[in-house]
């Protein structure tokens, strides 16, 4: 799979395949896990209960996924310009 593709649907994932693990999975895990907690909470009505789906927290959840994915794919090319420390 592309490296741009999985950084988009899975970051962490992506992350953890291309790029170095210790520095850069941990934060862009909790954003992504942070964003699709949001768009599943914001689906079914969100922090007031709506009846309908509440877009600020759909809203705020696509930010969080779309930070996770800049992050990834960021992470991805540094790891290829070789910037990234190996031990």
């Amino acid at each position: 799979m592309n490296k741009i593709l999985m950084s988009l649907i899975t970051p962490p994932i992506a992350v953890c395949k291309f790029s170095c693990v210790d520095c850069y999975a941990a934060p862009v895990g909790v954003l992504w896990l942070a964003g699709l907690t949001a768009l599943i909470y914001g689906s079914v009505g969100g922090p007031l209960g709506l009846d309908q789906v509440s877009w600020n927290t759909v809203g705020i959840g696509l930010l969080l996924w779309g930070l996770a994915a800049i992050w990834a794919v960021l992470a991805t090319h540094s790891a290829k310009a070789g910037t990234c420390d190996t031990k």
